[in-house]
């Protein structure tokens, strides 16, 4: 399914060329992670700490030489230990995969070829056995713009939020640090100046 997506992403990022071509930007997004849930809420409850990657393209709509909208579709794929009443020494590990779409605002300060670079919004995320869960992020790291049609951003993110609606009743929110690592390609190399 998520192999269907991505195909459907990439042919629908090629058929904007030829419609608004210098306000698109697609590309890859790779962002490795690292969370923490926290003490909690039940008791009974184990507490959780998970590694793991979000993998897949993404679409910019420029606003202005400055700002920008995006989307796209990730692959979340994580490795969640879960520790027997708060201790991580007794735990088990579960593997978590979930479609997860990013809608965010970006804002690239200068038109310089490096420029701060500062994203907010939130992630929605879901799987085949759960409903979907809504998280909030921020980022803030550099953009490199290589040439007319290819850049580069990196930026560490906090994403705030439960990943499904059961880890909502029994964790505090997730705190989740990644780092976000895209490859753009902007569809025209004209300048929107």
């Amino acid at each position: 399914m998520t192999r269907y997506l991505a195909i459907i992403c990439l042919l629908l990022m090629m058929s904007l060329e030829a419609e608004a071509q210098s306000k698109f930007s697609g590309g890859l997004f790779l962002s490795p992670f690292s969370s923490y849930a926290g003490e909690p809420l039940d008791i009974e409850a184990s507490s959780r700490y998970s590694t793991g990657a979000l993998l897949g393209m993404a679409l910019h709509y420029n606003l202005s030489p400055n700002w920008s909208l995006s989307s796209g579709i990730l692959y979340e794929s994580a490795r969640v230990r879960y520790g027997l009443n708060g201790v991580c020494e007794d735990s088990y590990i579960v593997r978590k995969n979930n479609a997860t779409v990013p809608l965010l605002i970006n804002f690239r300060s200068t038109s310089k070829k490096v420029s701060p670079y500062l994203s907010a919004g939130m992630l929605v995320s879901t799987n085949k056995n759960e409903r979907a869960s809504i998280r909030a992020i921020l980022g803030a790291g550099l953009s490199y713009q290589v040439d007319s049609r290819w850049s580069i951003v990196a930026q560490p993110a906090f994403t705030l939020g439960a990943n499904s609606k059961t880890d909502g009743v029994l964790f505090p929110k997730n705190r989740q640090l990644s780092i976000q690592t895209q490859l753009l390609y902007r569809f025209s190399g004209k300048s929107d100046q």
